[in-house]
């Protein structure tokens, strides 16, 4: 299973290293889930754990919304069960929350389309300026009216947009620590949440300016891989006594990153035209004469 992982993440990492991509470094704090079973007994949470977490994290990002992804954040899953005595191991104990570890990251990624936040305002058009003369036999008016192009094009100078982004993937810590450590044949301390494979999933929230990405709040979930289990084998009165020590991981994770892109910009050629007609600011002129007679001049 841990070779498994290591070629995985391995694997993305070359794939993403040759294309171009988004880099997110991320600031935030996790909440591991470590329960431990002392013979047999059922799983306890032996000491509470909610603990900083910062990392970076890359992506690209294909067309139809699919990005391979890969990361490297710290990671303290490990919880320190110390005991003396191990008949007594189970109520005669001291836990604490282990040792800092890094952990490789990578997976796939789902980008949804844009959700629009602004509410679009209908279109309108307002008279600029109208001015009315008298004739004898009616009226003649003459106005400026200013469409609503120039409005809307403000509007989306101030647009901002939200994006989902689902994802599951493996993290891996390449550098475990043993499941037992003994001191001396008094002192004994198990190393428990030690899974060096987790399943993560989680869920972005991405948040647009103009459609640049301007902040990104992300919540996941990991599970440690298989039982961390391990048998400590002692003597009591010259008789061998086997002790049985178990553990499993779970927890969850909020952050938040600021997205920085690389992505290359295409090259054009901007051909400006004067056009009175299609100008976002252009006035409609028009009059009326001859007793209800429209005529209009652009």
């Amino acid at each position: 299973m841990r070779k498994a992982a290591l070629l995985f993440v391995i694997a993305v990492w070359v794939y993403a290293a040759k294309a171009q991509f988004t880099l997110q470094p991320r600031l935030g704090f996790e909440t591991p889930l470590t329960k431990i079973s002392y013979n047999n007994s059922s799983f306890y949470k032996a000491v509470s754990q909610s603990l900083p977490q910062a990392g970076v994290r890359a992506d690209y990002q294909f067309k139809k919304g699919f990005a391979p992804y890969l990361g490297v954040f710290t990671h303290r899953p490990l919880v320190s069960y110390s005991f003396n005595d191990p008949k007594t191991g189970m109520s005669s104990y001291s836990a604490a929350a282990g040792d800092l570890q890094v952990q490789l990251q990578a997976g796939l990624q789902y980008t949804t389309k844009a959700i629009a936040l602004n509410k679009k305002k209908a279109a309108t058009t307002s008279p600029q300026k109208v001015s009315e003369t008298k004739s004898s036999c009616c009226h003649s008016y003459g106005g400026c009216h200013k469409t609503a192009e120039a409005q809307a094009s403000k509007q989306q100078g101030n647009s901002w947009t939200l994006r989902l982004q689902p994802s599951a993937g493996l993290g891996y810590i390449p550098s475990g620590k043993g499941d037992l450590e003994t001191a001396n044949s008094a002192s004994y301390q198990y190393n428990a949440g030690n899974s060096p494979t987790e399943f993560i999933t989680g869920l972005g929230f991405e948040l647009a300016k103009n459609k640049n990405p301007f902040i990104t709040l992300a919540l996941s979930y990991f599970k440690g891989l298989g039982t961390n289990e391990t048998v400590l084998l002692t003597e009591s009165a010259g008789k061998p006594v086997s002790t049985n020590l178990r553990s499993k991981l779970s927890g969850w994770n909020a952050a938040i990153g600021i997205p920085i892109s690389f992505a290359k910009k295409s090259k054009t050629t901007n051909v400006t035209t004067k056009k009175e007609n299609n100008s976002p600011h252009r006035c409609t002129e028009y009059y009326r004469s001859r007793c209800g007679s429209y005529k209009r001049i652009q």
